[in-house]
């Protein structure tokens, strides 16, 4: 009897189990899709739905979804989480273009019926765009999304309007204009820069009416999670941006001046610290807080450059230790916000530093992964092919300095560098027996190869022009820095040791990098 009882006590528990399971996979948000017409059925749908705390997107579920015969099709997300924040793409293969993604946030038991088509102001161009209609439950939080978008692109056309007003249209009106100091301290100045908070003024109460317009359909987290994400004062951050970019223009250290006591004066403007649990699941507000105290670093120092420990220290600051260890791993592992950098020498000791304060496993990984980025770290060896069969490894460049960029057919960021490198950078070392690149193409298919290389932008007449096979991106070279976002650029010395890592550096910083690493081999 009492074995009897105990069985049935494991059978209820699995029936339990099962039941519970079944109840919280039917509370992932659903998506069902279907073409206003069969002219605006693409090829496939990429979507990306990001997965935890961490700002990369390898940390999600990517699904590659085939329409329906009738352009109809449907998908959810395999995990549970409060937020989700998700990128989808319609891709017309025949073309081979690149989605333009539309970005969207879903919480669970959204249940969403969108009809799709191709928007007819920009269906004409090579990529079109795709307008989405939302119905069911949860689709106010979907219209919510699109009329907070539409008023932050109006603010930006608005800024950018204003901005050729006052300069011109032409660099060389801007610089002649932000190089006076007449005009500085002119009374004209003073109205344009009036003219900036003004429209982020109002703008941002265009942001606060339309979020209030939706309070009554939204739940009250994503309520408040909106207010900090998409409808914040310092959102992506326009503010401080626009700033930067009228202080970048010039080199008058009075017009710099001006601009740095005229953003200190604004603060109202700056993005909030927040309280709200839900912000790990933030995509924006974690990319503008950041970006917000690098461009405030750079005010700080008047263009004299940032210094990694400095921004490091401000971060630690933070009062809230979940906003500010998220904030931590987001900046060490994210080399967009050290592009300025110039104290990399200490960025080493930071990141030792960092791992005490980090508790979570999840924000801990990423940041011990940069322990592979460390400067005078040894890289791995490899072995990479030309187009007629020939290897090249790491033991052929021995004694070189040597910078390799990986890259994929069809990655905007990867043309923009490789084309920006080859203008502004290797014409200065063209010439130089020390110096190679190594350009690598990650494509799997040998034709997409072929067809990068016929674009021009990846070879030059002393590159080395490889590529990694059918490993692709799972090379293991590549494997080794647990790299799947491109462009992907390493400078390397003469011994086969890691001097950066340089995507996201500027042409001028990129240049002195490679002229310290040419001058150390003069020396030795």
């Amino acid at each position: 009897m009492k074995k009897q009882f105990t069985f049935l006590l494991f059978i209820l528990f699995i029936a339990n189990t099962t039941i519970f399971a079944q109840k919280n996979e039917s509370r992932r948000p659903t998506f069902t899709f279907k073409p206003a017409s069969n002219l605006d059925i693409p090829d496939t749908i990429k979507v990306f739905i990001k997965k935890g705390p961490v700002n990369l997107l390898k940390e999600g579920e990517r699904l590659k979804i085939v329409p329906n015969p009738d352009g109809s099709f449907n998908f959810s997300p395999s995990f549970d989480q409060p937020i989700y924040w998700m990128q989808i793409g319609f891709q017309f293969q025949k073309k081979r273009q690149r989605p333009k993604v539309l970005i969207y946030y879903a919480e669970p038991g959204d249940n969403l019926n969108i009809v799709y088509k191709k928007d007819t102001t920009t269906a004409i161009g090579p990529i079109p765009r795709m307008t989405l209609s939302f119905s069911g439950i949860g689709s106010a939080k979907y219209r919510v999304v699109e009329s907070l978008e539409k008023v932050n692109l109006e603010l930006k056309k608005e800024l950018s309007a204003d901005l050729r007003g006052e300069f011109g249209k032409t660099n060389k009106s801007f610089v002649a204009k932000a190089e006076s100091v007449n005009y500085a301290k002119s009374s004209e100045f003073s109205r344009y820069l009036e003219s900036i908070t003004r429209n982020i003024q109002i703008s941002q109460q265009r942001r606060k009416d339309t979020l209030s317009k939706y309070q009554s359909h939204l739940t009250p987290k994503v309520f408040d999670f909106f207010k900090y994400e998409l409808a914040s004062p310092g959102y992506e951050p326009i503010f401080a941006s626009t700033i930067n970019y009228l202080f970048k223009v010039s080199k008058s250290n009075y017009f710099h001046k001006i601009l740095t006591d005229f953003y200190f004066a604004n603060k109202d403007y700056s993005v909030p610290e927040v309280n709200d649990s839900l912000f790990q699941y933030a995509a924006s507000y974690k990319t503008s807080k950041l970006a917000e105290i690098m461009f405030e670093g750079t005010f700080k120092s008047q263009g004299k450059g940032l210094l990694f420990r400095d921004q490091y220290e401000t971060i630690k600051k933070i009062k809230n230790s979940d906003l500010r260890q998220n904030l931590l791993a987001h900046y060490i592992y994210q080399p967009w916000f050290q592009q300025n950098v110039t104290d990399k020498e200490t960025q080493d000791s930071c990141i030792r530093d960092a791992i005490k304060y980090i508790q979570s496993p999840i924000l801990q990984a990423p940041v011990k992964e940069q322990l592979v980025f460390f400067k005078g770290a040894a890289v791995p060896d490899f072995s990479f092919t030309d187009v007629n069969g020939n290897k090249t490894t790491l033991a052929d460049l021995k004694g070189k300095v040597w910078m390799i960029d990986f890259y994929f057919y069809g990655c905007k960021g990867c043309i923009s560098f490789a084309e920006r490198f080859k203008k502004e950078v290797y014409p200065q070392f063209s010439n130089n027996p020390d110096f190679k690149v190594l350009s690598v193409s990650v494509d799997a298919k040998r034709e997409h190869w072929i067809a990068a290389l016929n674009t021009n932008s990846y070879n030059e007449k002393e590159y080395l022009n490889l590529s990694a096979g059918s490993m692709a991106w799972r090379h293991p070279f590549l494997q080794h820095y647990n790299r799947t976002s491109f462009p992907f650029v390493l400078l390397v010395d003469r011994n086969g040791k890691l001097l950066e890592r340089m995507e996201d550096f500027s042409p001028a910083v990129i240049i002195d990098e490679i002229n310290k690493a040419l001058i150390l081999i003069k020396s030795k």
